[in-house]
């Protein structure tokens, strides 16, 4: 099945199935949660990170964050009740999923730069750059997960 754009009588692009399709109609949302997780996440990430309590906060921020965007999209969509309940736990797994992926490369950007001792000691500026593309794996995972369903529906 092919992903050709189609155009209807009042000249909006659409998507095979009559969904609109892409990310500009979730811009706003996807901005909103990303400034607010990273502003979360920088908050945490000021305090004592060497302990057990920040990278477990880290975590319940994006825990949190993650069904934010399930919930955008169903709301917006006006999905019923069951629809309402797939989007939550489908961007879940999706952030994970994508929060997995962008560890990854953050463990090659660590091994490419090779910083003097722990981030977390030193400031450097990777952490920063670390949480930056933590939060944008978790968003492109939820985001890609709930464009995957959606093409089921």
């Amino acid at each position: 099945m092919s992903m050709q754009m189609t155009t209807s009588s009042d000249s909006t692009a659409r998507f095979p199935g009559g969904s609109e399709g892409g990310l500009h109609t979730m811009r706003p949302a996807v901005i909103t949660i990303a400034t607010v997780v990273f502003a979360c996440a920088l908050a945490v990430s000021r305090n004592d990170m060497g302990s057990v309590g920040g990278p477990m906060a880290l975590f319940f921020i994006f825990l949190i964050a993650a069904p934010c965007l399930g919930l955008y999209e169903a709301w917006t969509k006006k999905r019923g009740p069951f629809s309402w309940i797939v989007n939550i736990v489908v961007s879940l797994i999706g952030g994970i999923c994508g929060i997995l992926l962008a560890s990854m490369v953050n463990e090659a950007m660590i091994m490419l730069v090779q910083p003097e001792g722990a981030l977390v000691v030193t400031r450097h500026p990777l952490l920063y750059a670390g949480l930056a593309c933590m939060v944008g794996g978790l968003l492109l995972g939820s985001w890609t997960a709930l464009r995957i369903v959606n093409r089921f529906r």
